[in-house]
């Protein structure tokens, strides 16, 4: 996925090594061109454009999830809802999983040679600062 952590650098938003995000497909749904924006905002200091395959298929992820939870709300059965509930969890682990394979945890940071430290000084500046929620990237 991109670049390798040996000729990684991490830079700031304004460093000339900066991703800009590419343009999100036309078929993701809002909740995926959301989360489009943030994974490449986020992802800023390692993602690369050999990684938009990987980043279109979270995105799709976080759409099904979406129509899902879309869909359990509208059912009146408890039965069907249960059904729904548990598809919800298991994409949102899948999706846990994908974020993972991205760089989006400590670890998978870490394997890709990055300490916390390094991550939290590139993103430092004029961004927004505050916990993100990976669950805020599965609602509409």
């Amino acid at each position: 996925m991109g670049r390798t952590p040996s000729n990684r650098r991490l830079t700031s938003s304004h460093g000339s090594d900066a991703v800009k995000p590419l343009t999100p497909p036309n078929y993701l749904k809002a909740s995926g061109k959301r989360t489009w924006k943030r994974l490449w905002e986020a992802g800023r200091v390692w993602l690369g454009p050999p990684d938009e395959p990987a980043v279109k298929a979270v995105c799709e992820q976080v759409d099904q999830i979406s129509d899902l939870r879309g869909m359990a709300a509208q059912v009146e059965r408890p039965e069907l809802e249960q059904k729904y509930l548990h598809a919800i969890q298991a994409a949102e682990k899948s999706l846990m999983s994908s974020l993972s394979e991205l760089g989006f945890s400590p670890v998978a940071q870490a394997r890709l040679g990055f300490t916390v430290s390094q991550v939290a000084e590139a993103e430092s500046g004029p961004r927004r600062r505050g916990r993100r929620r990976t669950t805020e990237t599965t609602h509409d």
